[in-house]
């Protein structure tokens, strides 16, 4: 998925729910520059319905799991292969051991592919391997729709993608999408570990920029349901 889709996501009503979730308590604040994201973080989760309206507590899913998965070699598609599992717990939030992940995430990382090679990305040293933690949720519930998830950050609303790199290394490119659309990556890593990237609007609305979060960042997992559950 592009970042043109996820910043349509967002919605107009994006600053309401950042405003509302500025009245959690026990986020936990990530100070991230060029080095990896390390220790234990509890993250807490917010539930929208397709509109972006936050959902009540007597609407929200049941027995709910963050589900983290593989993207290997890449930073946009689609990941099949588990990572790990974490219990939402109440109020809605996640415990996420990035010591864990780490460990986790080396034995499944891949060297960039051929189709983000192809697509206009380059990564230098080009035997660097990476992987980026998909996101989903999984709750017990008949007819259970696949939700639509993201990372994002508190205090500004910014994208984020958790991705791991074996090694210091610069990933650049622009991956052109429909239209006029773009999502450009300009990311220098200074160690190996786990790192928060962040994207943002570039000059139009369907131009994006993906760095790495250089600034103190709280991150979140939004959970947007679809329509129709019962």
């Amino acid at each position: 998925m592009s970042l043109d889709r996820v910043f349509a996501d967002m919605g107009a009503n994006s600053g309401a729910i950042m405003a509302i979730l500025l009245g959690l308590t026990g986020c936990t604040t990530v100070s991230q520059f060029s080095g990896a994201a390390s220790g234990r973080i509890t993250i807490p989760v917010m539930y929208q319905d397709s509109t972006g309206n936050t959902l009540s507590a007597d609407s929200r899913p049941t027995g709910a799991t963050v589900w983290l998965g593989a993207m290997p070699g890449a930073i946009f598609g689609s990941a099949r292969d588990p990572l790990k599992t974490e219990p939402v717990a109440n109020p809605p939030s996640f415990e996420l051991d990035l010591g864990e992940l780490y460990d986790i995430a080396a034995k499944q990382s891949a060297t960039l592919t051929a189709a983000a090679s192809a697509s206009g990305w380059k990564i230098v040293p080009a035997d660097t391997r990476i992987i980026r933690v998909a996101t989903n949720l999984n709750y017990k519930e008949l007819h259970r729709q696949v939700p639509n998830t993201r990372f994002a950050d508190l205090q500004t609303g910014d994208i984020l993608m958790l991705v791991y790199f074996d090694r210091p290394c610069q990933l650049s490119g622009t991956i052109a999408e429909q239209g006029s659309g773009s999502d450009t990556i300009d990311v220098t890593v200074g160690q190996a570990g786990l790192h928060w990237l962040k994207g943002t609007r570039g000059a139009t609305e369907r131009v994006h920029i993906i760095r790495h979060a250089s600034e103190t960042i709280t991150p979140i997992f939004i959970a947007i349901l679809p329509p129709g559950r019962p």
